[in-house]
């Protein structure tokens, strides 16, 4: 919910069930494992922009991150890689 409220969520190319009472498992771009845990984002040409949140760094189970051609406002810092690679 960190990621679609910082990289506003609701102008997204494709937001599907984000936000919604949905589990988190059906949402658009999202993949779980068998334990319900985010394993993938695939928010590549979402429109996505602004700041990563740290919150993503939180995701323990998080192998796959594709944030390829969105808003070239969206960033993320190389302090903020680390903690992710260390969680």
């Amino acid at each position: 919910m960190a990621l679609y409220e910082s990289t506003d969520g609701g102008t997204w190319y494709r937001n599907d069930s984000w936000l919604t009472d949905t589990p988190h498992c059906n949402w658009w771009g999202v993949a779980c494992n068998t334990e319900g845990r985010v394993e993938e984002l695939r928010l590549w040409m979402k429109d996505l922009s602004g700041p990563i949140p740290p919150e993503l760094g939180n995701l323990g189970n998080l192998v796959y991150l594709y944030l390829d051609s969105n808003d070239p406002s969206l960033c993320v810092s190389t302090q903020e890689l680390l903690g992710f690679s260390r969680k």
